[in-house]
């Protein structure tokens, strides 16, 4: 397997030579998926099959930000994005954090017979087209150009359209039963005008299903304890998490909105109090 080189960080070579090692391990295996087994470089790793080979796309980051790397027999890397961009992505596929947040989701969209809703930051639209399959309608908007160009390609049957929660997206998209917005408000400089986004986007006694990641004393103190402070909050990383949630302060920016009662669930790891997310379920009245 070779290495095309593309204004790579030195550091990152041991990271995607490592990348690189376990495809050819898992090619021998038999293709069994890569799960984040690239530990917290490897952000997400999905195995195809494309025309009868094993097709592997793998968003990592590194000492010099995000990349990507197709690898089938030879690894691509793409140069990271500039910072005074949106947030690029790769694929249209799935990502381990779908496997914790979606069910949930579709958990309490079916217990309120929902079948319409409008996604917040819809990313790649892979969520959206999960819960196409299931009945629902969506329509998500991103304000990421990769992101809503993927979606529109690998799910054309989608409403997907750029756009952002600082945008006014009720005057020009109407009320819905609902709101989703996932993995978004830790990214965000102003919470309170996303909270305010899709309280106005939300017709009364519908909700706001929101998840971020989890922050808990418990698992703050091992995050500390352990050494893992720097990479957790990672402040090299190219765009990445700016806000750091936990439930009371999460409680308090969608109460101040004017939502109310919200529900928390802790989701990912099994163990709540080291949760990787939590979604709230935020009733407006």
């Amino acid at each position: 397997m070779l290495i095309r080189q593309t204004r790579i960080h030195p550091k990152d070579l041991i990271l995607f030579e490592k990348a690189a090692a376990k495809v050819k391990a898992c090619k021998k295996s038999g293709g069994m998926p890569l799960r984040r087994s690239g530990g917290p470089a490897l952000m997400s790793a999905c195995i195809r099959l494309a025309w009868g080979a094993v097709y592997v796309s793998l968003n990592l980051i590194g000492e010099s930000g995000l990349y990507s790397c197709e690898l089938n027999g030879v690894i691509s890397i793409s140069s990271p994005p500039s910072a005074s961009g949106t947030y690029v992505h790769f694929d249209a596929g799935h990502t381990p954090s779908h496997d914790y947040l979606v069910p949930p989701v579709l958990k309490e969209l079916r217990a309120r017979k929902i079948h319409r809703i409008f996604d917040l930051g819809c990313g790649n639209g892979y969520v959206d087209s999960l819960l196409n399959r299931s009945g629902i309608e969506t329509l998500g908007v991103d304000p990421s150009e990769t992101g809503v160009a993927l979606a529109n390609a690998a799910f054309p049957h989608l409403q997907i359209h750029s756009g952002s929660a600082y945008d006014d997206l009720a005057a020009k998209w109407g009320v819905f039963p609902a709101v989703i917005s996932l993995e978004v408000v830790e990214h965000l400089y102003d919470p309170f005008l996303w909270a305010q986004t899709a309280f106005q986007l939300i017709e009364p006694g519908g909700v706001l299903i929101a998840s971020t990641p989890y922050h808990g004393w418990l698992k703050n103190v091992l995050i500390a304890a352990t050494g893992k402070f720097d990479l957790h909050v990672h402040p090299l990383r190219t765009h990445g998490h700016i806000k750091f949630w936990s439930i009371n302060t999460l409680r308090e920016l969608l109460e101040r909105t004017g939502f109310g009662p919200i529900r928390f669930e802790r989701v990912g790891r099994g163990v709540p109090q080291l949760a990787c997310s939590m979604i709230a379920f935020a009733n407006k009245p």
